[in-house]
Formats: C-alpha cells, structure tokens, sequence
C-alpha cells in the first residue's frame, strides 16, 4: 500500500495458513490488522497490487476463477468486486500502472504476461519464456519486474534470475534489460528451493520480496 506505505502478505491455507492476509510495517512489525480472503473460493490466493487512485489492493485467486479480487485496506474486507480477464491459466503475479489504469498478470503455468484493463479487456499476451511468481512495475522507468519461481544458484541465463527486468514502454512487447539474484553475501537468498513467490515496489524504489519457504 504506497499511500500508507505498508506491506500486506498472504498466509494460505494450502501452506498451513488462515487464508487471510495480514499489514505489516517496513520494519517487520504485524500490525495484527487482517483481511480475511477465504472467500475468493479458489485453491489459494496469490501476488497482490495497490491501486492509489481508489486506496484498494487487488489479489489473484488461483485454482477457483482464477480472478483478481477487490480488497478493502481500510474496511479489512473483500469489497465483492472482481476482474475475469480471459486469462489461458491461473495466475500467480500480479502489478498495477497507474499512468495508464492496466494491470499486468503472469503465471508460471504459462510464462505469459498478459495485460488488461480494469473492465477486463485483454490488450496484450506475451510469452516472456520467465516462471512468473511475481509482478512489479516503476512507472517512471516502464520496467516491469518479474520475480521468477526458479533455481537461482546457477546465474547467467535469463531464465535463472530471481529477478528480470523487463522494458514495457512497447505495447504488447517486452525487452529484456537485465537480471540479478538476490544475495545474502556470496549465498543466494533462495538457494535452490524454488522459494520465489509476491513481489513490489514501493514509492522510494525499492523491491519487496517474498520467500514462500
């Protein structure tokens, strides 16, 4: 949440979670304030995204629908408001660019990036050949990055980075401009472990990430 400068992390049920989804602080702390998203009715849920012009995030359901769903930061509620684009696979990244109102959604099923309107309308499906965990984008930059559920021990391919930044300033296309791994020292923060899971930006820059292990 960009505008209260917060993080809001899932705790699935098929992980041994509450399905409900809880607002930390940057510093760590739980605020112990939570949505409960069991509703969405699909296997779990997955990456989220902030809209600043209605102060209201969006979640991808995977496994029901396969839907985004409307979520109330404020009311600590589901709002009843969904978008169904005609995606080909459940999703698990999901970010928003307020410049131009679109979302971007991706999968690991498929390695596509699809792009779309709040109305559901589909623009664009691009096969980015990246297992798609999680989506942030800089509207500034137009770099769309994609946090990729793979092993990352073995850097120097595209497809091995944690992270591939991507130029999303074509319509429908995507260049890469580079990657990286996360490290802690000289040891990879995700190991072999296939732990890459939601991903953000926030105002000042920076990406957060989630290890689902």
């Amino acid at each position: 949440n960009t505008t209260a400068n917060d993080l809001w992390l899932g705790n699935i049920a098929a992980g041994g979670g509450d399905d409900k989804d809880y607002r930390f602080t940057t510093t760590g702390t739980n605020t112990g304030d939570s949505i409960d998203v069991s509703g969405t009715g699909g296997v779990f849920t997955a990456d989220m995204a902030y809209n600043p012009f209605t102060n209201k995030l969006w979640q991808v359901n995977v496994g029901g629908d396969n839907c985004i769903y409307e979520l109330d930061p404020v009311g600590l509620a589901l709002t009843g408001n969904k978008i169904c684009p005609a995606f080909g696979t459940s999703q698990r990244g999901l970010a928003y660019d307020p410049v131009s109102d679109t979302f971007f959604a991706g999968s690991w099923n498929d390695y596509i990036i699809n792009r779309f309107r709040p109305d559901g309308t589909l623009l664009s499906a691009v096969d980015v050949e990246l297992e798609i965990s999680g989506l942030a984008y800089n509207p500034v930059t137009q770099h769309l990055f994609v946090l990729s559920n793979t092993d990352s021990t073995t850097p120097g391919t595209t497809g091995s980075y944690d992270v591939t930044v991507l130029d999303a300033s074509t319509p429908g296309a995507y260049t890469v401009v580079g990657g990286f791994n996360l490290m802690n020292g000289a040891t990879p923060v995700f190991g072999d472990t296939f732990g890459q899971a939601g991903l953000e930006i926030d105002c000042s820059g920076n990406l957060w990430v989630v290890d689902q292990d």
